[in-house]
């Protein structure tokens, strides 16, 4: 748990101070400051930087939030700072800048697909028509109708697309079709069918006590099951669509971060290897009379070579300049004349 704190003194000069002892009592190092976009939040995060140089920390990024800004905007920056900033390393060199930014834009497309838009990029692979419910089959162009076998021919083959009918003839078309179609959108009414008679009849209240009887035990619902529903097409409706979002969704993004990875590391590694030409000193080649033996110290010397490589590599950037600024002035004074 982070630490909360209140505010205790008088104005904001001190509550910066106090702020940066409550980071050395804590032993942090590195900060990021999050604070509002105006002027006195800038001037605070000026003094807070002066405070925290004091006790040998610092400010190691710095956000801007507008009076406007949800608590999700924050969320998507502690995101990225355990992604990027956590690590503590420095990008130095052009080609670190170059991936840092490929992977920013990898992370934040997949980072958003998956925490905001992973749900409806299912749904649109799963709906594959694009109807929705009555307001849809207003707005499009395709035929309606309510013949079943204009249905299955569908508006391609001289059919319809949809057909707006009663539930109970839509239910019974559904369980004769084997999960073939299905409904969208909702019903309009849920009002059902009922049985007329004369005024005063006797049988409208024995039909009614049976029809309530039938529905309290639960046999009209086992008769609907029965004659009407399709439970395979229910369960197949109920279960989430096979389709996942793969490797194949994001190809282009990993080609793109990896060529780029690729790409920097070619030109780092020919970068690497031309310093080391020119940083190593010339070897003296002897002549050797006995092949064997020749062959034998060519060997060696390709291995010793690539020793000198790996340890080139391990050197940091400040050590090679400082090599090169020597052997160029070493350069410099043999050609000048004595």
């Amino acid at each position: 748990m982070y630490p909360y704190f209140l505010r205790t003194v008088i104005n904001n000069y001190f509550q910066m101070y106090a702020i940066a002892d409550l980071v050395d009592y804590y032993g942090w190092k590195e900060v990021i400051a999050i604070f509002v976009d105006d002027d006195n939040g800038r001037n605070r995060i000026s003094v807070l930087g002066d405070a925290l140089t004091k006790k040998r920390a610092k400010i190691s990024y710095k956000a801007a939030f507008s009076l406007g800004a949800t608590k999700s905007d924050i969320d998507d920056l502690f995101s990225f700072s355990t992604m990027f900033f956590a690590h503590r390393e420095n990008t130095l060199t052009m080609l670190g800048r170059c991936v840092m930014i490929f992977w920013l834009f990898v992370v934040l497309i997949i980072n958003s697909s998956y925490t905001t838009s992973l749900t409806s990029l299912l749904i649109v692979q799963k709906l594959s028509s694009g109807i929705e419910g009555i307001d849809s089959l207003i707005s499009s162009p395709d035929p309606i109708g309510v013949q079943d076998s204009m249905l299955q021919k569908g508006p391609q083959g001289g059919g319809v697309a949809a057909i707006v009918d009663v539930l109970p003839y839509v239910e019974l078309f559904l369980s004769n079709n084997k999960c073939i179609f299905r409904t969208v959108g909702q019903e309009f009414n849920k009002s059902g069918w009922g049985f007329a008679f004369q005024r005063d009849s006797p049988l409208s209240i024995d039909l009614s006590t049976a029809i309530l009887q039938l529905s309290e035990n639960g046999e009209l619902q086992r008769i609907h099951d029965k004659w009407l529903s399709n439970n395979g097409c229910s369960s197949q409706n109920n279960q989430v669509d096979d389709t996942r979002l793969s490797l194949s969704s994001f190809w282009g993004l990993y080609v793109i971060c990896g060529s780029t990875c690729a790409v920097a590391l070619i030109v780092f590694f020919c970068s690497v290897y031309c310093q080391f030409l020119r940083c190593a000193p010339e070897i003296e080649e002897t002549e050797i009379s006995e092949p064997l033996s020749a062959r034998s110290s060519r060997r060696t010397l390709r291995l010793y070579s690539f020793k000198d490589l790996i340890d080139f590599v391990d050197k940091r950037e400040v050590e090679i300049k400082e090599i090169l600024k020597r052997k160029n002035s070493d350069n410099k004074k043999e050609s000048s004349p004595a």
